[in-house]
């Protein structure tokens, strides 16, 4: 019960942190103490405040207490300072807290059933919007730019779709002019580097689809990948590639959507092109946490949801495409 009532306290207290400097400053001493005199007069923050704050962020493991008022970084705190993180901050308590806290009323209002449709969501009724998610996200540029680096830096420390997928069995083009590899909707463009830095001799192209122009000015400076500007709700333009790969692409919208996008990509393949779709997949039983809080977010904020292996199958079923396996990344094969 104690955990429920404080449940609200840590992301907001890292919140605090970031816009304080405080880790970047503890971070900073490679290991060494700082007491939180010298910490007050650094961030300028009162002292009896900060040491309050402290207090509380050791009992989360953001920071190491190992004397009276005195404090080092503890592995929480390097990951507190990356910039990644401070997006993924931004994303939880300015936007994602917030969606959360109308879940109750939402469901109450919508009688305790699923979303009809995603003009109606949770997400609508905390932001005091008719916009969809995305058409919202374009008109408030810091939640756009927290959100792009946010999914870039999700998965960091995980296992990459690149360390279990034998993608080198996909490698082999004849044309070197035929296009390799497509990143569909691919943000900044860290799936294109991965496949870059780890296989630098590819014969063929690898090109970056994205929507978002500021997504595609950052993705410009990687060498070796093509970047355009394409909205995959609509008709594909790179016909033929070898591979299409979409990430966290399918799980944003209700299924009906998906089989339009998958149609999209099925008008575009070639006999020997495959789909690779990056997404969580729940098992019918013992779903982990993380999981099924995400198919609560998916839900909140786009009418989505998280799936299971059959409804995978449906999906890709309903579009005349048909899964050839299924790993523990969440990778299919269409």
């Amino acid at each position: 019960m104690q955990r429920l009532i404080f449940c609200a306290l840590p992301p907001h207290i890292a919140q605090v942190g970031v816009n304080l400097g405080l880790w970047d400053r503890l971070a900073a001493r490679r290991g060494n103490a700082a007491s939180v005199s010298e910490l007050a007069k650094e961030t300028g923050a009162e002292e009896e405040l900060l040491a309050r704050l402290l207090r509380y962020a050791a009992t989360q493991w953001m920071v190491e207490q190992v004397g009276p008022d005195t404090f080092r970084a503890s592995n929480v705190t390097h990951h507190l300072a990356m910039s990644g993180m401070k997006s993924v901050l931004f994303h939880v308590t300015r936007r994602n807290i917030g969606v959360y806290n109308s879940l109750p009323e939402w469901m109450e209002r919508n009688e305790y059933k699923s979303p009809s449709n995603n003009s109606n969501l949770p997400f609508h009724l905390s932001k005091n919007t008719d916009l969809h998610f995305f058409d919202w996200l374009a008109l408030h540029p810091d939640h756009q730019k927290a959100f792009n680096e946010y999914m870039a830096f999700q998965r960091v420390g995980q296992q990459s779709w690149l360390d279990v997928f034998p993608f080198s069995e996909h490698l082999k083009v004849r044309d070197p002019h035929r296009v390799l590899f497509v990143d569909v909707g691919g943000g900044h463009g860290h799936q294109c580097k991965g496949i870059l830095e780890k296989y630098p001799f590819l014969s063929g192209r690898i090109v970056l689809e994205e929507n978002d122009t500021g997504a595609l000015e950052s993705a410009k400076s990687i060498e070796g990948v093509e970047v355009l500007q394409h909205d995959f709700m609509k008709p594909q333009v790179v016909k033929g590639a070898r591979v299409y790969y979409m990430r966290n692409i399918l799980h944003d919208w209700p299924s009906e959507v998906c089989e339009s996008i998958l149609l999209h990509l099925k008008d575009a393949l070639a006999p020997d092109s495959i789909i690779l779709v990056d997404d969580l997949v729940l098992p019918d039983v013992g779903a982990p946490w993380y999981g099924a809080s995400f198919d609560l977010l998916m839900m909140a904020n786009y009418g989505s949801r998280e799936r299971s292996v059959s409804e995978w199958d449906k999906i890709i079923g309903a579009v005349g495409l048909e899964r050839q396996s299924l790993n523990n990344t969440g990778v299919f094969i269409s």
